[in-house]
């Protein structure tokens, strides 16, 4: 479907969406722990429908309740099909192939052409299994037991979260060499630590310089620790707002109007929090309360930013940037490259149509802001719902309507988009092929 949206100030009041981070990885822990687990304010987004379909194929079933899931483990798990499908759910591959293959020695995973091709990198050669890649489809067998394995964090982080996720469920203690880029280890590596605390998982986190060591103990003598049966400690778990997805509406208010944005918690784990401190070095204007922010129009400059440990936040930082005073300098976007597009490319040439002034000088994205952005175009965000949802974000800094091609992959991560920018004020219209011949011939 596609959709033509007007420029115009938006404000008013939604609630977040449900964390797509934090679902994926309570979903996997549920579904590994001794008794039901009931998930709150559950998300049912492409991706973790993906994941749930994963789990269902292991025996795992689950109940939908009003605004609750419970997850019920199976007494065994069994593979059921013959092989994973994931579509292109790289969260829902990355995670799993560890602890599927530990379990079932060998195992086929399913997925679209782009996935495979997000997947084979580097980190994926330190895995401690064997793969092999062939027609849309990787098979990952004969997994090493760990014992204080070193990999490095190059990539993606995600990997990473599936040795965790592994490890916890497989042993009483383990732990595992990091190697990272620099001396900070990545938010999104702590929000696995803390979901799996909920499970009865403890971990602790040393580090020398650039090398960090995680070790993970599990203090639950009453539960079996034979793998291949439930290890994990059930829970009561609420699915806490997604800062990644909010911060499109946040951009909103700060572009256009205020915009107040419930279910953000001032004591988030998620690394895409850290729009809030990279927006403020923009001279950005906002109320942080407990449960909610509020985003205050405000007449934003230029800043540095450095994109290692938030690569999902890059395409809409470049787009404020553009409608910034002053020029705005990111570096350390590589991981832009392996997302649902190259984002790195796509943004660049979907911002540049819109009028935006953008170049790439000595491996440095250099942003020269300008007032507003001609707009006027048809853009197609190629299958990424984080390039429609920053295309969105700017409505307000067009000077001529925008039309958005196959504008319903927001569903990828963010179902309730569409009606939460209406809320918003947002006027967004159902446009046809046919209308959008004719407004590129006008």
């Amino acid at each position: 479907m596609n959709y033509t949206i007007y420029p115009r100030p938006l404000s008013g009041v939604i609630n977040a969406p449900s964390s797509k981070s934090i679902m994926h990885r309570v979903l996997i822990c549920a579904s590994f722990s001794h008794g039901n687990t009931i998930i709150e304010n559950p998300l049912y987004c492409y991706d973790t429908l993906m994941t749930m379909k994963a789990l269902e194929n292991i025996g795992v079933t689950f109940k939908k309740d009003d605004n609750k899931l419970i997850v019920y483990p199976p007494k065994q798990y069994k593979l059921h099909t013959d092989y994973i499908e994931c579509g292109n759910s790289a969260s829902t591959i990355r995670f799993l192939m560890p602890l599927y293959t530990k379990l079932f020695n060998s195992v086929v995973f399913k997925g679209d052409e782009r996935l495979m091709k997000r997947i084979e990198t580097e980190d994926l050669t330190e895995m401690p299994f064997e793969y092999y890649i062939q027609n849309n489809t990787i098979t990952v067998s004969n997994i090493r037991t760990i014992n204080n394995i070193t990999i490095h964090n190059h990539n993606t982080s995600q990997l990473i979260s599936g040795l965790l996720l592994y490890i916890s469920i497989i042993s009483k203690k383990n732990s595992i060499h990091l190697v990272t880029n620099n001396n900070e280890l990545d938010p999104y590596i702590e929000l696995t630590l803390d979901v799996l605390a909920h499970f009865g998982v403890v971990s602790e986190i040393t580090h020398q310089d650039n090398l960090f060591t995680i070790s993970i103990n599990k203090h639950l003598t009453s539960i079996e620790d034979s793998f291949g049966r439930p290890t994990l400690k059930s829970c009561h778990y609420y699915i806490e707002g997604d800062y990644s997805s909010a911060s499109n509406m946040l951009a909103l208010g700060l572009l256009g109007d205020n915009v107040i944005v419930k279910n953000l918690f001032k004591t988030s784990k998620q690394g895409d929090k850290a729009f809030i401190k990279i927006l403020e070095s923009m001279n950005a204007e906002f109320q942080i309360g407990i449960d909610a922010v509020r985003a205050i129009k405000s007449n934003l400059t230029k800043t540095e930013i450095d994109l290692t440990y938030n690569p999902d936040l890059g395409p809409l930082l470049m787009g404020i940037a553009s409608v910034s005073k002053g020029t705005t300098s990111i570096i350390n976007y590589e991981r832009l490259t392996l997302k649902e597009s190259n984002r790195l490319t796509e943004t660049i040439n979907i911002l540049k149509s819109l009028g935006a002034n953008i170049e790439i000088k000595d491996d440095t994205i250099l942003i020269h802001g300008k007032p507003m952005l001609e707009g006027g175009v048809t853009v197609d965000p190629i299958n990424d719902h984080r390039l429609v949802m920053m295309i969105v974000a700017l409505t307000n800094k067009y000077q001529e309507r925008v039309t958005i091609l196959n504008a319903e992959c927001v569903n990828k991560s963010y179902p309730t988009f569409w009606e939460d920018y209406r809320k918003l004020k947002g006027v967004a219209v159902v446009s046809s092929t046919d209308e959008i011949m004719r407004g590129n011939n006008e």
